[in-house]
């Protein structure tokens, strides 16, 4: 019963992570900002998905009226590339990154790691105990 607790959980925070870096993962076709800046200017885009973080830069993933997609990152001020996308008009969409549901499942699996291994050590407990005291002082 130990082990098979041990392990179910063992397997959440693996299936957790693979989660993570699966939703996480870029689809290959990734620009500079520079080279984001300069396609605006051409009217390459219809929209661009703004992951807005807190402070930081900024993840957006853009649509391009050819059909395809892209990713860049933003600077942590971007307005100047707001102003721009406005004045090529590309839908804008900005989204709070902070309840990206991946961004909270990493910021909980210290904890779930800490309690797997406290529930670990409790089960363990009394095997030590039971080790301790028989190999304990004679």
């Amino acid at each position: 019963m130990k082990k098979a607790v041990f392990f179910l959980v063992l397997m959440l925070v693996a299936l957790a992570g693979a989660w993570v870096i699966f939703m996480n993962r870029s689809n290959g076709n990734t620009m500079s900002y520079t080279e984001f800046l300069q396609r605006v200017q051409t009217g390459q885009f219809s929209s661009i998905k703004i992951d807005s973080a807190d402070g930081g830069s900024s993840r957006a993933t853009i649509r391009l009226k050819s059909g395809g997609t892209a990713n860049t990152i933003l600077p942590p001020d971007y307005s100047a590339a707001l102003k721009v996308l406005e004045k090529n008009s590309v839908s804008i969409e900005i989204q709070d990154s902070s309840t990206n549901p991946a961004r909270l499942l990493v910021n909980m699996a210290p904890f779930f790691l800490l309690l797997a291994f406290w529930v670990f050590l409790m089960f363990n407990r009394r095997s030590f105990l039971r080790w301790h005291d028989s190999a304990g002082p004679k």
